[in-house]
């Protein structure tokens, strides 16, 4: 504790030093001289005072004692803390109340790990009856429904219900599927060397998508479901038997739903199949179209299930400046969000990330520092003003599980210390510790009425080239705000290859640059806290604008190249392996202009088409990839988790 608190105080290491000497750790006397002559003491003070600042914070935030400060850890809970203490040292009074009494937090739950309360799995075969033991045999999955059922097994393949060239695991007069237990295997019909026969390149198409397969079943009737793993797949998941955890991709299917080891379905077959054959060789009758129809096999399953999705307790954590005069009682918001990935175990772009801690020091450790900067910066000009001015109050907002959904800033406006009416402007950091060339963007510009031309000059003035953009949606806490017809600017330096990985550590950002956009955040904050007149807001997207924040239950998993440019439709900056996007054919640069037969201009508009859609969906997505408009249909995948 007192070495997070000495380092993120702003390095003063000469404030006890005398002008001779110092004692060492070993009582020999160190001449101060030479040891202000360190590298690494004169990089630091040739920084500046702000850029200092800066660095401790974000190399305290995103240091391992934190853990990635996922809610619900201790290191989650450990930067709450860390930043309540800074906005008292500067002299800031608690946003909220808890239990009667003034409180930095405001505390909120957020859905978690998935538990699995009963599990059970057994079947019989003539006169044989065989019991499985979780963790060995099978494990109930995540996407399980409550409940016990028995009935006769069948093998439906892979549980495709419309594949390419009229493939389907269901023809017409096929196995009437009411009231069974469907065994289902895992991605799709594939070569001799187990890679899929419906994609060019490696990998697997949307077919192979594991929850719209266990729909396809619960479809058709079934009363249960067991996946299984497919010898011979060229995968690392061909014979994984896969746990809750990695499969709690959103809502319960309705129905009990198990993974069988690979070892317990051979040794199922060879009782329950009337020709006695291998799962390799069922799974070879699933390759070809014409013998991909289900069939029965002579047993009976039963499957038990009891899940419960926990509630993991987290906190918005904020802070107000206090205003002056008869502006006092509105409100400019100064937020960022505080919460990483914690152990990799959601959101992560590396391969295996599970059980390593993704630091998150640009996302969003620089925000949080440039947040905890103003708190100090703000609280001394507020002090300064002179008898008589008016300004608004500033609260100062450090967002929890914004990661998993935007969750703590809309916890916020929808549970505000105050009506939200009384805010009227919000301003984001998210991400801004990566300047590159001396340039960034800045959206929501088009989101108060004269809002461009006030902010204009106040961009020129910072000494960066700043990109600034109308729209006020994206994936980032101001959209919150939006929804709530709020003004909104959102400062972001970019996407880089270090984005939700465990690579995005401090070392890789610019701190100099941090700092300096921290203080144009405070800029504007205290132009528009002094302005006497509120912005008017003025919507810059769809109209539904609180149904492109909340109730997405889906994911395409694209990054935006930008979250607000002025060009209609949505340039892909990134794509996630293994997402609808990916699975579809989607490319980094391609530019998604229809979707559904309809125009998309913006992000926000994405996001509202996404609210609109469930797992299993397909929709016609239409892209400019090199100058050609190109249609891809894609798959929806539940949001949580990876398929």
């Amino acid at each position: 504790m007192l070495l997070v608190a000495s380092v993120a105080g702003g390095c003063a290491r000469n404030d006890r030093v005398s002008a001779g000497a110092v004692s060492g750790a070993s009582g020999e006397a160190i001449d101060a001289a030479r040891w202000s002559e360190s590298p690494v003491s004169a990089a630091l003070d040739a920084m500046g005072e702000d850029t200092r600042r800066f660095h401790a914070h974000v190399m305290a935030l995103s240091s391992e004692f934190f853990e990635g400060r996922a809610p619900g850890t201790r290191g989650g809970d450990l930067a709450q803390d860390y930043i309540a203490f800074y906005y008292q040292r500067a002299g800031l009074e608690p946003a909220f109340t808890m239990d009667g009494q003034p409180s930095f937090k405001q505390p909120f739950n957020v859905s978690g790990d998935v538990i699995v309360k009963e599990a059970g799995l057994a079947w019989a075969s003539g006169s044989k009856t065989v019991e499985l033991k979780p963790e060995e045999g099978f494990n109930v999955l995540g996407i399980s429904g409550t409940g016990e059922v028995e009935g006769g097994l069948v093998f439906a393949g892979y549980s495709i219900a419309d594949g390419p060239d009229g493939y389907t695991s269901f023809p017409p007069h096929g196995e009437d599927l009411k009231g069974k237990v469907v065994m289902i295997l895992r991605f799709e019909p594939m070569t001799a060397e187990g890679r899929s026969r419906w994609q060019d390149v490696s990998g697997w198409t949307h077919n192979a998508s594991l929850l719209p397969k266990i729909n396809a079943a619960i479809d058709r009737g079934a009363a249960g479901v067991i996946l299984v793993g497919t010898p011979g797949a060229d995968d690392d998941r061909a014979t994984r038997l896969e746990s809750a955890a990695r499969t709690r991709w959103g809502r319960p299917v309705g129905v009990p739903v198990a993974m069988m080891s690979v070892e317990a379905a051979e040794a199922l077959l060879k009782s329950a199949d009337a020709q006695g054959r291998s799962l390799k060789e069922l799974r070879q009758l699933a390759d070809e179209k014409e013998t991909a129809g289900p069939i029965a096999l002579n047993a009976t399953a039963t499957l038990r299930a009891a899940v419960d999705t926990q509630q993991i307790p987290t906190a918005n954590v904020g802070a107000v400046l206090r205003g002056r005069g008869a502006l006092a009682d509105e409100y400019v918001v100064l937020g960022a969000h505080y919460d990483h990935l914690g152990y990799g175990h959601f959101g992560s772009r590396a391969r295996n990330p599970e059980g390593i801690i993704h630091p998150g020091a640009d996302d969003n450790a620089s925000g949080t520092s440039g947040l905890l900067m103003l708190a100090e910066d703000l609280h001394r000009e507020y002090e300064a003003l002179p008898a008589g001015a008016e300004a608004r109050s500033i609260l100062f907002l450090a967002f929890g599980a914004e990661e998993s959904g935007l969750n703590g800033s809309r916890f916020f406006t929808e549970n505000p210390p105050f009506s939200i009416t009384q805010v009227k402007a919000m301003i984001n950091m998210d991400m801004i510790g990566r300047l590159r060339e001396n340039s960034f963007e800045i959206g929501g510009v088009g989101t108060g009425e004269g809002f461009e031309e006030f902010v204009t000059p106040i961009f020129q003035s910072s000494g960066m080239t700043i990109k600034p953009t109308r729209g006020g949606q994206g994936p980032s806490d101001h959209a919150s705000f939006y929804a709530k017809d709020i003004p909104v600017l959102f400062l972001f330096t970019g996407l880089h290859d270090q984005y939700h990985t465990p690579d995005d550590v401090g070392s890789t950002l610019n701190f100099g640059g941090g700092a300096q956009i921290a203080a144009l955040a405070g800029d504007l904050a205290t132009a528009i806290a002094r302005r006497p007149e509120a912005f008017t807001f003025k919507s810059t997207g769809t109209a539904s604008r609180q149904g492109a924040v909340r109730g997405v239950s889906v994911r395409l998993g694209i990054a935006p190249g930008s979250y607000a440019d002025d060009l209609p439709g949505v340039m892909v900056g990134d794509v996630y392996d293994g997402t609808s996007a990916a699975l579809a054919g989607i490319q980094k640069g391609d530019r998604l202009i229809r979707w559904g037969g309809e125009e998309l201009p913006d992000v926000g508009a994405m996001m509202e088409r996404l609210a609109a859609h469930k797992p299993g969906d397909v929709v016609e997505i239409v892209v400019v990839r090199e100058g050609q408009e190109i249609p891809i249909k894609v798959t929806m995948q539940a949001r949580q988790g990876r398929q």
